[in-house]
């Protein structure tokens, strides 16, 4: 047997599938009396239907009935049964109007059947809320919405209030915000289940759509086309909507629905407001740059052209980039697919795509068009996000819309006639077995089947292709549908073994080989073991389809693995069912994790093709795509394409693990510059952003770690615009209106130097991360790079001095960085945690009895700080003589929404005798976070020494 992929049938590691196909021969040759056997294939992958109107929900050829209004729960188990494998065992299936009742029943399926398959469908007046309290954990009362928690669910379901019609997918003890949940729709929801790479069953959907934004400003989402001329809405601009942003507002539900704005813009103020009324998460933003819509008088002052600021925000908040959007010149071109994202969501920058001609350039003097091209996927609500993004347009996408095909029966014989010749046939081809049980089993050759089709003759030796040999009609109807089945399976066979020999490439060419490179970058920068970082494998995943622009001779092949790549990643599971892709991990174990993943992802390769070979609809799709004249080239998979691919796959893993193993030993200093800041151009600025420097010493010096000529802005290679571009010393970044500082974790915050406050990247990695692809760099466009980093910014106190001699803290607390809530090993709870610190402000000399100090108060925890509460300060003289007292400001002390990795400032009046020389402070008080209707409140106790100056 050969053992490719353990998920397609005949492989190894799927004990006595032949003797399972051997009874399926059986079966199919001798028949109930009185039965027609069914010459579908045996499926391995389930349809599944939610019924939106009925409460229905189909599995399979079994549909368990609903009722409206009605509150449907069915349970499944998730380990296929090897003798009904359309049919998963059901262990529940009822439907309620009681909420107390379908809490229970909610209770008894996660106690009775620990990783149960839930699907909820409930629809009409049911008769309860989510959010109603009608069952008891631990003796606190919870509601239904709070208790699908323990299924994936997403939290905001504890305050849904009205019985409102509701889907849900979930796993019993699968990580939260992992299932998918739709209220308030409308429309029935379709999937299938299908092996995941543990051989459980996994909730699926390919309702792929394809979009196309070109440079022209036309926008196509699926069957839709939207010309910048026929704009509705035109402010500011010709008729013709000339050298315009073109927007296109959609439903994320059912995108190709008419659209619900579709605008053209000149007047960037008057798009600004309008984007800043798309506050729906249910909406999908599309925009297009029509010509080159940015003025010729643009000017970049000091941080880009003040008149796209505000348009920069909103595209930022709808997951683009702030600084693409302020880089853009007169001779640029932009585009974007994004949606507006509740605060806090897992992974909502990843939920757009965005492309532009300052993006570094694909080869010399050849930057990105700036058009846009790829696929829609359900998602979180049953809503579409951009799955990938292809800025050239070579990639073949023709998989995602084969596999987007509506699910169709083969055709089936019809009365007796047919259905005699159909017999016929199979004992001549395989021996009365079912033919086309064989179309995705490796071990049984199909090119031997349709060898001998084409040869077969009617059973009275005639010819069905010889004009007027008198061959059987009905014969020949039958033969001809095979011979086109089988035609069609033959070429996907063969896409099959091309798309796997990514995974299985001989030598030293293979994505397993390639991740080598993480190990040198790893001795490279030495970050700590145990530090946790992302996933390794998303960044290579989302950046796949996007190295078709490398090597366009081979580019459409591209389109094809990608599928393969992101169809791995929804099925490759923990023995949970959690998607390993989204599981934190260490950085000592990072690449043993990433080759854990690309193994498993290769074994569910098997699953996507069954996908095809096992439905009509994806089967006759696939097959015509390949064959046809017109599209047949793009599937062409020439001798050494693989091996050119995988070649070009190199600055793709070394930039992922850069991205990963950075993240670990640097931090993001998000700051402002100070009231001396403005000059253009930047060359002039005076100096940079200053940081007080605590000490003993006379006084207290202020560094200027971000000053010329240590500072100069990231920008992409080559920028004309910055005189300093290329220059290898870059040390920080613009970013989202401030500008970001990346300093060593370890940087301290105090020391005996300036240089104790700031410590970059080296200047030759610097150079190698910024410099161009073809040219020997990774290409990195540095707001993707750093803002994909699974440390929040540290928030940099704004610092400066005055003329009086009294100096304020600043700078950057780098240590206290803690990671992003949705970068957390989701098993860990939510991290509450705040460090306080003192630096004395006042410089007198001699010292007065009043000395200023400023508390600076930074989130280091993971989730937002509700209010932070300092109730007591209390003084305590460490060296010296006397008792110092609080003069200002009255307590209790409170500071609002403090988010992670932000920092809050607060000036505190002591009156200090001059006889004490060092000083204790230690703050105590309370931190309030968590669920705004039971919140959590924790204690904490700071405390510094500072030596009075």
């Amino acid at each position: 047997m050969n053992s490719i992929s353990p998920n397609f049938r005949g492989r190894a590691g799927q004990v006595s599938t032949t003797l399972l196909a051997a009874l399926f021969c059986l079966s199919s040759a001798h028949p109930t009396p009185g039965q027609t056997p069914s010459t579908n294939p045996t499926r391995t992958i389930v349809p599944v239907q939610l019924n939106a109107s009925t409460g229905d929900i189909t599995v399979g050829s079994t549909t368990y009935k609903g009722a409206n209004p009605g509150f449907h729960v069915l349970a499944l188990k998730r380990q296929p049964n090897n003798n009904n494998l359309d049919a998963p065992d059901m262990v529940w299936d009822k439907t309620y109007t009681s909420g107390a009742d379908t809490f229970n029943a909610l209770v008894s399926i996660r106690t009775t059947y620990p990783d149960a398959l839930l699907i909820l469908n409930a629809v009409g007046n049911y008769g309860f809320s989510l959010a109603d309290k009608v069952g008891f954990i631990n003796g606190v009362p919870v509601g239904v919405g709070w208790y699908l928690g323990a299924f994936g669910a997403y939290p905001d379901l504890i305050g849904i209030n009205g019985a409102i019609p509701f889907i849900f997918v979930g796993v019993g003890g699968v990580n939260q915000q992992t299932a998918l949940q739709r209220g308030s729709g409308t429309l029935p929801i379709t999937g299938y289940l299908a092996p995941d790479s543990n051989g459980n069953y996994a909730f699926i959907q390919t309702d792929f759509i394809r979009y196309d934004i070109t440079t022209d400003g036309t926008i196509k989402i699926g069957s839709k086309t939207y010309k910048v001329a026929d704009a509705s809405y035109k402010p500011g601009c010709d008729a013709a909507g000339s050298n315009s942003f073109h927007l296109v507002v959609v439903s994320r539900e059912s995108p190709e629905d008419p659209p619900q704005a579709n605008s053209a813009y000149c007047d960037f103020g008057a798009m600004a407001y309008d984007l800043g009324t798309v506050t729906s998460e249910a909406v999908l933003v599309f925009i297009a740059s029509a010509g080159r819509p940015i003025p010729s008088d643009w000017n970049f002052g000091t941080n880009g052209d003040p008149r796209v600021f505000n348009l920069a925000g909103q595209v930022g908040r709808l997951g683009g980039y702030w600084e693409t959007m302020v880089y853009l010149t007169p001779n640029d071109t932009y585009s974007l697919v994004g949606a507006s994202p509740p605060a806090g969501l897992k992974g909502a920058r990843n939920r757009a795509r965005e492309s532009s001609s300052v993006y570094p350039e694909i080869s010399a003097n050849v930057r990105p068009s700036g058009e846009l091209h790829g696929v829609l996927a359900r998602g979180r609500g049953n809503w579409y996000s951009p799955l990938n993004a292809d800025p050239s347009g070579y990639a073949n996408l023709g998989l995602y819309e084969a596999l987007a095909a509506p699910s169709q029966p083969f055709v089936s014989p019809s009365g007796t006639a047919e259905f005699a010749a159909w017999q016929y046939i199979s004992s001549k081809v395989c021996n009365g077995c079912s033919i086309r049980d064989a179309y995705d089993d490796l071990d049984i050759n199909t090119n031997t089947y349709q060898s001998t089709m084409q040869n077969l003759l009617d059973a009275t030796g005639k010819n069905c292709d010889t004009s007027g040999s008198g061959a059987d009609p009905v014969f020949c109807k039958i033969r001809s549908q095979l011979l086109t089945e089988l035609t069609h399976v033959n070429n996907i066979r063969t896409l099959y073994d091309n798309v796997n020999s990514l995974w299985l490439a001989s030598g030293s060419t293979s994505i397993l080989s390639q991740l080598s490179a993480y190990n040198d970058i790893k001795a490279q920068l030495n970050p700590p073991p145990d530090a946790s970082s992302q996933s390794l494998t998303s960044p290579l995943v989302n950046f796949f389809l996007g190295l078709a622009s490398f090597i366009p001779d081979v580019g459409p092949l591209f389109g094809l693995a990608d599928i393969a790549f992101n169809f791995g990643t929804s099925l490759t599971t923990d023995q949970q069912g959690n998607k390993t892709i989204d599981l934190t991990s260490t950085i000592g174990n990072l690449q043993a994790q990433a080759i854990t993943q690309f193994t498993a992802q290769q074994s569910t390769t098997g699953t996507l093709f069954q996908l095809a070979l096992q439905d009509w609809g994806k089967l006759s799709a696939l097959g015509q795509a390949m064959t046809d004249p017109k599209t047949a080239p793009a599937w062409k998979w020439a001798p050494g394409a693989t091996g050119r691919m995988l070649t070009n796959m190199t600055p793709a893993i070394r930039q992922a693990a850069y991205q990963n193993i950075m993240a670990a030993a640097y931090a993001i200093g998000s700051y402002m510059p100070d009231y001396k800041w403005g000059q253009y151009p930047l060359a002039l600025q005076p100096q940079g952003y200053p940081v007080i420097v605590n000490r003993s010493s006379p006084y207290v010096p202020v560094s200027y770690p971000f000053a010329t000529p240590g500072y100069i802005p990231y920008t992409y290679p080559n920028d004309s615009g910055n005189q300093w571009a290329n220059d290898p010393r870059t040390a920080t970044a613009m970013t989202d209106g401030g500008w970001l500082g990346i300093s060593a974790l370890n940087t301290p915050v105090n020391g005996t130097t300036d240089n104790f406050q700031y410590s970059p990247p080296s200047e030759d990695l610097r150079s190698l991360l910024f410099k161009s692809v073809w040219n020997g760099g990774l290409g990195v466009y540095r707001p993707a790079f750093f803002n994909s980093w699974p440390f929040p910014r540290v928030t940099c106190g704004l610092s400066f001095g005055d003329r009086n001699g009294y100096s304020y803290p600043g700078g950057c607390n780098w240590s206290a960085a803690a990671p992003a809530p949705e970068h957390l090993e989701p098993r860990r709870l939510p991290l509450t945690s705040v460090t306080v610190r003192a630096v004395q402000t006042s410089r007198q000399q001699p010292r007065q009895p009043q000395v200023d100090v400023m508390l600076t108060v930074h989130n280091n925890g993971t989730t937002i700080a509700q209010s932070v509460t300092i109730s007591s300060l209390q003084l305590r003289t460490l060296i010296g003589v006397g008792q110092a007292t609080v003069v200002s400001p009255a307590l209790p002390i409170t500071l609002s929404n403090l988010r992670p990795g932000d920092t809050a400032s607060v000036p505190v009046r002591l009156n200090v005798p001059t006889g004490v020389l060092r000083l204790s402070l230690t703050q105590e008080g309370t931190i309030t976070s968590g669920n705004t209707s039971a919140p959590a409140v924790l204690r904490f106790n700071e405390a510094q020494a500072l030596f009075l100056q």
